[in-house]
């Protein structure tokens, strides 16, 4: 029997955590849809790059219909992408501008790719959204200097159990996921070497996204899990265990 070529759509996937998850789709055999504003550091098999601005939800929808057209269909979208303040400048000192740009990628860009993908996986039966959040944007963790960025990301939280409330009859799992540590990428760009050696890598994120997107129907929806929880969840488990069998 021919197994079909599954298909993810990944933002920010050519740099950090969305490299890493593309590099760990593809070796898994996906078609990987890398939607970023620059290349990736070098392709591998079923890599595909997509130049688009998420912020603009009909260029969106442009690479949503060439994704399809070549693969068939995108069965998971990850939504990585984002932006922060790397001045980590406090709310009375960051430009509106800074801010405006931010809030318009962290949140808008997502909607952008969650809307689109979500009205093709609808036509499906099914799909898998995987929205990429941070601990900065769980109660308990404001920190001085990254009121956007925790602001933004806390926005998706809520986005994701408001989509998954109303995705959930076509199908369509949706769940965030972040690392609950600071990683290793062009967000600690300030940081010495040495500093940036003790961060977590990249990586971190990938056994955790891979399970949530290869979820059946209904299986898991409307939850935030962290790379430090996720395997105390007895859905997630069995998942994991039928994902990694594969």
């Amino acid at each position: 029997m021919v197994v079909q070529r599954r298909t993810v759509l990944i933002t920010g996937g050519s740099s950090g955590i969305g490299w890493a998850l593309s590099g760990f789709f593809a070796i898994k055999g996906w078609n990987v849809c890398i939607v970023d504003v620059q290349e990736p550091v070098r392709f591998l098999k079923g890599m595909r790059l997509f130049k688009a601005d998420i912020r603009d939800i009909d260029k969106v929808q442009i690479v949503i219909e060439k994704c399809i057209r070549e693969f068939g269909g995108i069965d998971a979208l990850i939504n990585n992408a984002g932006k922060t303040d790397k001045n980590h400048r406090r709310l009375l000192d960051i430009p509106y501008e800074t801010w405006r740009d931010i809030i318009s990628t962290n949140i808008n860009g997502t909607f952008a790719c969650l809307r689109s993908c979500a009205e093709t996986m609808k036509e499906r039966g099914r799909g898998n959204i995987v929205n990429i959040t941070s601990l900065l944007a769980q109660r308990g963790f404001a920190r001085i200097g990254d009121a956007v960025y925790s602001t933004s990301k806390a926005a998706l939280e809520m986005l994701t159990e408001c989509a998954s409330v109303e995705l959930l009859e076509y199908g369509i799992n949706v769940n965030s996921a972040y690392p609950g540590v600071p990683v290793n990428t062009g967000f600690f760009d300030y940081l010495s070497t040495d500093e940036r050696a003790k961060l977590a890598e990249p990586t971190i994120m990938n056994e955790l996204v891979y399970t949530l997107c290869n979820l059946e129907p209904g299986e898991v929806t409307g939850r935030s899990f962290s790379v430090a929880n996720w395997l105390e969840d007895s859905a997630l488990l069995k998942a994991r265990k039928r994902a990694f069998a594969e």
